[in-house]
């Protein structure tokens, strides 16, 4: 068509001379019958040349033999012969391979070609992975160059430093995501199986199961089983666990199975009968689950209710206190486990005040639901006289009582203006107090009910912060541009537009450095915290990728040139510079957890997340670089 088009535009040009439109007419009419020639050949001059092949990963080169792994508190089991007679209802659990569909070419007026695609049952089981949805996703070569020895050694550390939403969930992706397995293993599955065990110990027993499930050749029906039991006692179904627990009994020797027996035993009022199989386990094993020797002496009725110290407890154990309406022991009180944490909240043992301390750190883990939290909040009883004078009650009340009377008042104020007051209040506190993204995320529905209008420009600068914390970026951005609208009626306004811009310049590292805010912010600042501030500020846009000018920083010199800060150590700042230059994903980002989750007791030091934000941004982790330099940002006071 495009050399018909052509033709026809030579043809309508006005020419003078007869000749040349002959010499014209036969050109067009030869290249006419050359694309028609193509045509018939499946070419096309238009058309790039297709592809190479798409080629799936080889299996690796490994032996068969699996080796045993382990769960949180017990032996996750290997495949067994016993394993055939498993029951329908148990096999369900475990995905069937997945069937590969052959896709036919249409063939009319082109040629065929061959799509070289190994089938699935060859492919290494520990590539296999589950790509998570939207944005974010990792690279396939997340562990391009990396050590199986040290993956597994960091990988190790994730269940007990794990403290917030966004290091869970950027541990969850890195486990779940596919990608060429780390050099070292030599048992096939072995890689796989160990990301299987990192889940359960984080109790994500759903996508363990995922994960297990995806993989084909691992046909592991009892590790699947138990997934599942644990899944279902994390949420207290205890019919479906106990299921479980009567098909796997008698087919395997883990403890675990013997440990539900007896439980469930005991939950149908076979006391006697459970309390025998205990002692015999006992006898058998030298030792006995504190928890279950508890459970059998309350559901006999003794008064035995001492487990004694204990450091983290999973989801049978904790199923087994509830069902004997024990609460959990004080020892666990730090735990950081979702079923403990889930266990005190619903606790009637403990004092409010504690519940709601816990809550809160569930909240920031993301294990409970902000509106979960409100409800803790609004449940709390206070004093008509403390909510009217709720400025100087917050003095004298612990933290979390304080944020929940400031959340009471908040829904008592029904004009939008006295609404907006009582959030920027609330807001305010809880950023002293160190838990500012917590109530910007239980806030939000409140924040969002006040428009960004001039009206309410003295609102802007809690309503931008708050909205950057819980990672919305693009109503942060309405607000601001608002304030940018309103600057020529005010200077108070151009005075917010200058303090906020650091914010919304962090929110958005692929936007180029505004150099004229940049010299707007410098020269506002007061002398006093001047130092403090503008080092901060280079330092977080420089670990974003933006390019500073020298003058900036040659002004910082005329400040003391040493301190101390706290930072990582020689040892974690040398192995993540060098995962970063050799762009190895998945390590920069394990490495960068144990930095940012370590720092937690020092709440987030400017020194310790830098170096991590700019590895993370150089790897590709883009969105976790930005909501932590955003984070990092709040915390210094922007």
């Amino acid at each position: 068509m495009r050399v018909l088009n052509n033709c026809n535009n030579i043809f309508h040009y006005r020419f003078h001379k007869n000749f040349l439109i002959t010499i014209t007419a036969i050109v067009c009419f030869i290249f006419m019958l050359i694309s028609i020639a193509g045509t018939a050949n499946g070419e096309s001059i238009d058309s790039p040349q297709l592809e190479e092949p798409i080629i799936l990963i080889k299996p690796a080169q490994s032996a068969d033999k699996a080796e045993e792994i382990e769960n949180s508190n017990d032996k996750i089991p290997q495949d067994s012969s016993a394993v055939s007679t498993q029951s329908d209802e148990t096999l369900t659990q475990v995905k069937k391979h997945k069937e590969i569909n052959s896709q036919k070419e249409n063939e009319t007026n082109s040629g065929s070609f061959e799509l070289n695609i190994n089938t699935l049952e060859n492919l290494d089981p520990d590539s296999i992975g589950v790509r998570s949805q939207g944005r974010g996703k990792i690279s396939y070569n997340l562990w391009n160059g990396a050590k199986r020895e040290l993956v597994d050694e960091l990988l190790s550390k994730l269940p007990k430093v794990v403290k917030s939403q966004a290091t869970r969930s950027l541990a969850k992706k890195i486990l779940m995501a596919p990608g060429m397995a780390p050099v070292g293993s030599n048992i096939k599955g072995e890689f796989l199986k160990n990301r299987i065990v990192i889940l359960s110990k984080l109790e994500e027993y759903d996508a363990a199961l995922d994960l297990l499930r995806s993989a084909p050749g691992i046909e592991n029906y009892e590790l699947a089983a138990k997934l599942s039991a644990l899944q279902s006692f994390k949420e207290y179904d205890l019919p479906t666990s106990c299921d479980l627990s009567k098909d796997w009994n008698n087919q395997t020797s883990d403890p675990f199975w013997r440990k539900t027996k007896i439980f469930c035993t005991a939950l149908e009022g076979n006391i006697e009968a459970a309390v025998v199989s205990a002692d015999l386990m006992r006898e058998t094993l030298n030792d006995l689950d504190p928890f279950l020797q508890v459970f059998l002496d309350t559901m006999a009725g003794g008064d035995n209710k001492d487990i004694g110290p204990v450091d983290n407890a999973n989801p049978f154990q904790i199923a087994m206190l509830k069902a004997a309406g024990l609460a959990p022991p004080i020892s666990l009180l730090e735990s950081r486990s979702p079923s403990v944490l889930h266990a005190f909240i619903e606790s009637g043992e403990i004092t409010l005040n504690t519940k709601l301390q816990i809550a809160e750190r569930a909240a920031e883990m993301g294990l409970i639901s902000s509106k979960t939290l409100g409800s803790l909040y609004r449940n709390v009883e206070f004093t008509s006289e403390q909510l009217a004078n709720s400025s100087s009650e917050i003095l004298s009340l612990d933290k979390s009582l304080a944020r929940a009377l400031l959340y009471q008042v908040i829904l008592q104020k029904k004009a939008p203006v006295a609404h907006g007051i009582a959030i920027a209040k609330a807001l305010k506190f809880s950023m002293k107090t160190g838990y500012f993204h917590g109530t910007s995320r239980i806030l939000l529905p409140q924040i969002q009910m006040i428009e960004p209008k001039p009206l309410f420009s003295w609102f802007a600068p809690s309503a931008i912060r708050s909205l950057l914390a819980v990672g919305e970026i693009q109503a942060a951005k309405e607000w601001y541009s608002m304030i940018l609208t309103q600057i020529v009626l005010s200077p108070e306004n151009a005075s917010i537009a200058i303090d906020l811009w650091p914010l919304i310049q962090i929110a958005d590292p692929e936007q180029k450095l505004d150099q004229d805010m940049l010299k707007e912010w410098w020269s506002a600042q007061q002398a006093g915290a001047f130092f403090e501030d503008a080092s901060a500020l280079l330092s977080i846009l420089s670990s974003l990728g933006h390019k500073i000018e020298n003058n900036y920083w040659f002004e910082l010199l005329s400040y003391p040139t040493i301190v101390s800060k706290i930072q990582p150590s020689t040892a974690a700042s040398t192995l993540l510079k060098e995962f970063e230059s050799q762009q190895r994903i998945g390590e920069v980002a394990l490495l960068g957890i144990l930095i940012i989750d370590a720092d937690d007791i020092n709440n987030m030091q400017l020194e310790t997340t830098l170096p991590v934000i700019k590895a993370f941004l150089n790897v590709g982790l883009k969105d976790e670089a930005r909501s932590l330099a955003l984070k990092v940002a709040l915390k210094q006071g922007f």
